[in-house]
């Protein structure tokens, strides 16, 4: 219990002789961050949250063979479809670059334009220009994936409620046709894959057709000689065999050319962009103890830090008063007496 009262002592020792930073800074950063909070620009928030629709070469289509080339094509496997895969999909180069190229209706009625052109990047340079939309689109994008529901959730502010729906809008927008461009290049990677692979059993097929009509025209006498009917069996049912794996083969193929000219969206919206009414909340009480907090962290140790510096200081100029007057008084030696 002596030990709190002696520390509650020394910290208002320490407030008292360091007001400025114990109690002076903290004010001053809390009024900082309140007139930050206060005048900054109002943001409206759009919320929108979509299902991705499975993709049936990635899940492993009609055929062995064309599930096999789903799952070692790029993104192929049950990846392609999960909410982490779209996560990443949304924050990558492509997708922010795409939607900061996309076309928007500028505030006020002022015509079209990039989002360059609505956020005012002054920078005469394209490439530039387009480097600085995607830094200010990353600091306003929010995503978020329910792994159980296997849905996806963007929250994208805007400077306008407008323009924050346009925001979202494009976000769908172009991510629903980036999937559908690598849907549709697996597609054609499984489609040229079964051309092949149809022409190589088709070639197969053929050469057992022909060992079964050899084998047919040379033994006649088959159907009584069970060595030989065994073997005509065997070479019937590798043709038949073969023949079915061609029309599996087929089948696959002609769902591949489909899925290759396919348009069908490949996100399901759940929530759409809806343009906000009231702004995104400033948050004040927030940033109150933010600045608080911060010019305490601040404040304190370099309180602490000018007290020790004095109270060392005025130590030291204790010790050199005392031995000053302890020189003082010490008597002087006959040899001192002589010397004077």
């Amino acid at each position: 219990m002596r030990d709190d009262q002696l520390n509650a002592e020394a910290v208002a020792r320490l407030a008292r002789a360091r007001t400025a930073w114990v109690v002076g800074l903290p004010l001053v950063f809390m009024l900082a961050f309140l007139a930050i909070g206060t005048f900054r620009p109002a943001r409206y928030r759009v919320e929108v949250t979509f299902l991705p629709s499975p993709d049936p070469q990635a899940s492993g289509g009609a055929d062995a063979d064309g599930g096999v080339l789903a799952a070692l094509l790029p993104g192929g496997g049950e990846g392609a479809d999960s909410p982490a895969y779209y996560v990443e999909v949304l924050r990558s180069d492509r997708v922010l670059h795409g939607v900061a190229r996309a076309t928007y209706t500028l505030p006020n009625g002022n015509g079209v334009g990039s989002l360059a052109d609505v956020v005012g990047v002054a920078v005469s340079d394209s490439g530039m220009r387009e480097s600085a939309a995607v830094r200010w689109l990353r600091r306003r994008l929010a995503i978020h994936a329910g792994y159980r529901s296997g849905l996806v959730h963007i929250a994208v502010d805007g400077p306008t409620p407008e323009m924050a729906a346009q925001l979202a809008t494009r976000f769908l927008e172009v991510t629903d046709q980036f999937n559908r461009q690598v849907r549709r290049s697996r597609a054609r990677a499984e489609r040229e894959f079964l051309e092949e692979r149809r022409a190589a059993v088709a070639i197969e097929r053929r050469a057992a057709e022909d060992n079964l009509a050899g084998f047919l025209a040379a033994y006649h006498e088959s159907r009584t000689d069970p060595e030989l009917g065994f073997q005509e069996n065997r070479l019937r049912s590798a043709v038949e065999q073969l023949r079915m794996l061609e029309a599996g083969i087929a089948v696959s193929l002609e769902e591949a050319r489909t899925s290759e000219v396919r348009t069908t969206p490949v996100l399901t919206v759940v929530q759409p962009p809806v343009a906000p009414v009231r702004s995104a909340p400033r948050r004040l009480p927030l940033l109150a103890l933010l600045g608080l907090a911060s010019g305490a962290l601040i404040g304190w140790p370099m309180a602490v830090w000018r007290e020790s510096v004095r109270t060392a200081a005025g130590a030291a100029r204790a010790d050199w008063r005392e031995l000053s007057a302890a020189g003082a008084m010490t008597p002087r030696t006959d040899t001192e007496h002589e010397d004077a």
